[in-house]
């Protein structure tokens, strides 16, 4: 007779039913497949959404309108089933990392929370030189991103700054960078992660920016292992670009310069003010040491089995 010993994790904790999923190289790559099947479903839906709409089941314009709250989180579900299924298995045999850790000392939760604001506020005006850079927006990037920021309120918040956040952090951070923290270097670890990061956004003009903002989410999950600081640094941008987008009457592709009324003097005051504040928010987490060279996600051993 034998029995396993009820496991800990409650039922509402998301996060902690993936702490027993940390694939390596071989799996990583089979999960990223999942990824994309996702993707591919998505599209499925938006399909058949549209179809929907045409034959009159569903009212004109619903698609363009609702359609992402429906498509959006669908991309995840197979990826998230998956490494459910998984952890949920490895948990009686494995070691897990948590997925969400709480490692803050000597800054404390309350001020790495404010720090990580700074921090992405900061990024914001420092990275946008970035923009001047890069070739106007392609006619289908412009039309996705203003279809997102131009319908009601309630949709682009709901879609944009909360469920982009929740579910590109649990991927890019919470799957693939803690997966990768265990394989190798931490430096490259972060790189990788940030480059998948990019890569999902499926676009160049995003892409760029989404890598650098990904170095600097890795770098603060290495350290605190928190999936909840790098959600709100998430939230942040999403939202500054949500708010930006509303409150100005600018193309999708306008720059900081732009809004500026090309004032270079202020432009560049603006960018280096955002650079310091970057250094020092930079230098304010350093004080936080990981928990072990492969980061700071909490280990948690495999649950206990007894057998007679």
């Amino acid at each position: 007779m034998a029995f396993i010993r009820r496991s800990k994790s409650r039922s509402f904790d998301l996060l902690s039913s993936f702490s027993h999923y940390t694939p390596g190289w071989k799996g990583l790559a089979g999960f990223c497949l999942l990824v994309v099947l996702g993707f591919l479903l998505s599209g499925v839906v938006t399909v058949a959404l549209m179809l929907m709409e045409n034959s009159g089941v569903l009212p004109a314009h619903f698609s363009t309108t609702y359609g992402m709250l429906i498509s959006y989180p669908v991309m995840f579900i197979p990826a998230m089933i998956y490494a459910r299924s998984k952890s949920s298995l490895n948990r009686f045999f494995e070691t897990g990392y948590a997925i969400d850790s709480k490692n803050f000392s000597p800054v404390g939760g309350f001020w790495a929370a404010v720090l990580t604001v700074l921090f992405m506020l900061g990024l914001i005006f420092a990275t946008d030189p970035v923009s001047l850079v890069l070739p106007d927006l392609s006619e289908r990037v412009k039309a996705v991103l203003e279809m997102m920021m131009n319908g009601p309120l309630w949709v682009t918040v709901l879609s944009v700054c909360i469920f982009a956040p929740i579910f590109e952090e649990w991927l890019c951070r919470g799957i693939v960078l803690r997966s990768l923290l265990r394989v190798c270097k931490p430096w490259l670890a972060i790189v990788i992660s940030a480059l998948f990061f990019a890569l999902i956004h499926g676009n160049l003009w995003q892409g760029i920016n989404a890598f650098i903002i990904g170095c600097a989410m890795g770098f603060i999950y290495y350290r605190t292992g928190s999936l909840k600081l790098t959600m709100l640094m998430h939230f942040v941008n999403n939202s500054f670009s949500t708010i930006l987008g509303r409150i100005t009457d600018s193309d999708q592709d306008a720059t900081l310069l732009d809004l500026l009324g090309g004032n270079v003097g202020m432009y560049v005051a603006i960018v280096a003010g955002g650079l310091i504040v970057c250094a020092a928010c930079v230098l304010a987490f350093l004080k936080i040491k990981p928990l072990t060279s492969k980061g700071s996600c909490v280990e948690l051993p495999a649950e206990e089995y007894t057998g007679q």
